[in-house]
């Protein structure tokens, strides 16, 4: 997939007219104002047409503030983006466009998208065909987080060389990201490793919230010492000397104090549960009615400022965030109806047993000694309703930990077999490798970088990168990270690999100015299309003559991208 154009219509006027060479394209400023004339807009908009929701034309990313002359602009409809993609020697013409439908009580955007001029009604339908459009048809990683490696629009990770996407991307979720770009053939099990660590996590989570702090000793320990408390309480009731009918009484009533502490046993393990359940349940209902819609707008600018395509509006955010706990709710709820129809079956028994209990109690009323014998009945009851609550604990606990054994047995079966496809993936790696170490070597002249694919002790797979600690300097990691993606349009070029054959750049103002100069005239000998976005006082060590044919937009305070 190459860029090849780009237009901007306001109606039926052409104000952008942009065309893409291989090599590098750069996209600068002229005059002294370089700031805030669209630059990086013509990067955000090429990500708009692959698949982002386009927010950033309009808004900041980094300070978050919205620019509403161009919002005002794109989103009444004036403005279509046209882009001209190849993809294996074939031109698709993409066309995207923004309307906003306002209400008493909100705005909604309204996206249109096109392919060949075949409409797409649905946005996550446009979207699905864009990964389709050059074969990415895997479920994990997404295509948003793949595309990532190629588009360098984010500020907070523009500098990052392995992992590009935002912080709250795990280690596993990157070595499943670069599993795909290098088409490891045990991609499968790794996804399925993945998922079984996923149920891991959520297991120990369930198991730190039963234990509240405290460890599996704590309330084992406490258990064997509620038992001992049992039996001397016990030995004391049966210490009382009570014959003939009398005997016979108190042996009955024992039996049903016995049964009532059974039953009293269960049902306070069961009402655990349910006001675990209720808990539960208050707690999703509560994420759904109580929303902070400040705390939600604010970390969904923060995600936009961190992943700057992310295809989901805040709306669609919201509802996907209510649908996923109002159906967690429902689940247990279900389980709670369960619950409370155990709950009332022994219940119903229980009462039995105290009625015929209280008639034990009203034959023996007149015995002196049998107000001691009814406290250490009560004290026993307290003491096994505390021991049945314990015991849940530790069942639920014993029960989790068989699961997590399982998983992790399941686990260890999988990275025997990832272990197997390991030789292809080197292979792979090293037609990676090979432009990698060639580019970070022209740049960093002592050293070069080069990834690395670790099979670990337990059998883990893990992707690191070798030298990446020398990498130093305000403007090393910049060029790092841009050195790094140069490599991974050209390994994409070489091994025929489904993905983009470019790569966008933006925030190059840190870079080293030297090392930038070697990455754009690299980009140019090799033939990487590169894109860059750009002030022109960092392009002092170019010539004019180099600049003015590799320059694709000049923009100035008097001619921004958008012409306002």
């Amino acid at each position: 997939m190459q860029l090849i154009n780009l237009k901007v219509f306001k109606g039926d006027e052409v104000i952008r007219d942009i065309n893409f060479q291989d090599g590098i394209n750069i996209i600068t400023s002229e005059g002294s104002n370089g700031n805030q004339i669209g630059k990086s807009t013509t990067l955000r908009v090429i990500n708009f047409c692959l698949g982002s929701d386009g927010d950033h034309i309009w808004k900041d990313p980094d300070s978050g503030v919205t620019h509403h002359d161009i919002y005002e602009l794109v989103t009444n409809g004036f403005i279509t983006f046209v882009l001209i993609l190849k993809v294996n020697g074939i031109n698709y013409s993409i066309k995207r466009k923004i309307e906003k439908n306002v209400t008493k009580k909100r705005t909604i955007l309204k996206r249109y998208s096109w392919i060949n001029d075949k409409e797409y009604h649905s946005t996550e339908k446009y979207k699905h065909e864009i990964a389709n459009l050059f074969g990415y048809n895997t479920e994990k990683p997404s295509y948003n987080s793949v595309k990532n490696r190629f588009i360098r629009l984010n500020k907070a990770t523009s500098g990052n060389i392995f992992k590009f996407n935002n912080t709250y991307t795990s280690d596993d979720e990157y070595t499943l990201i670069y599993s795909h770009i290098f088409g490891f053939q045990g991609h499968t099990e790794l996804t399925l490793e993945y998922e079984l660590k996923q149920k891991s996590a959520i297991l120990k989570t369930r198991i730190n919230s039963l234990l509240n702090g405290n460890s599996e000793l704590y309330f084992r320990n406490k258990l064997g010492s509620i038992n001992e408390e049992i039996r001397e309480l016990e030995t004391k009731a049966g210490a009382y000397d009570i014959s003939d009918i009398q005997n016979q009484t108190i042996d009955s009533l024992r039996e049903h104090r016995e049964e009532v502490a059974s039953l009293s046993s269960r049902i306070a393990g069961l009402e655990i549960k349910e006001i675990y359940n209720k808990r539960t349940i208050e707690n999703y209902l509560n994420k759904i009615t109580h929303i902070d819609e400040k705390a939600i707008i604010a970390i969904y600018n923060e995600a936009l400022s961190l992943i700057p395509d992310i295809r989901t509006t805040l709306s669609d955010t919201i509802k996907f965030h209510n649908s996923i706990f109002s159906r967690k709710a429902e689940y247990v709820k279900k389980q709670s109806e369960l619950i409370i129809d155990e709950l009332a079956i022994l219940k119903g028994k229980l009462n039995k047993s105290l009625e015929q209990e209280e008639k034990l109690f009203k034959l023996l009323s007149n015995e002196g000694h049998l107000s001691g014998f009814i406290l250490i009945e009560q004290s026993i009851k307290e003491k096994m309703e505390e021991r049945g609550r314990i015991s849940y604990i530790l069942d639920e606990i014993a029960e989790m930990e068989d699961e997590i054994r399982s998983l992790n047995t399941k686990i260890i079966k999988l990275r025997s077999k990832i272990e197997l496809y390991i030789s292809e993936l080197y292979n792979n790696l090293e037609l990676f490798n090979d432009p990698l170490r060639v580019i970070s070597k022209k740049i960093f002249k002592n050293f070069s970088l080069e990834l690395e694919a670790n099979i670990l002790s337990d059998l883990s797979l893990k992707f690191s990168i070798v030298n990446e600690d020398k990498v130093s300097g305000d403007g090393a990691p910049r060029a790092a990270s841009m050195a790094f993606d140069m490599a991974m349009v050209e390994y994409v070029k070489n091994s025929g690999a489904k993905l983009p054959e470019f790569t966008l750049q933006d925030y190059l103002e840190p870079a080293d100015e030297d090392k930038l100069f070697e990455l754009i005239q690299l980009a140019n000998s090799r033939k990487i299309q590169t894109v860059i976005s750009i002030l022109n006082d960092k392009l002092q060590l170019l010539s004019n003559e180099f600049i003015n044919k590799n320059c694709i937009l000049k923009l100035s305070y008097m001619d921004k991208f958008f012409k306002i």
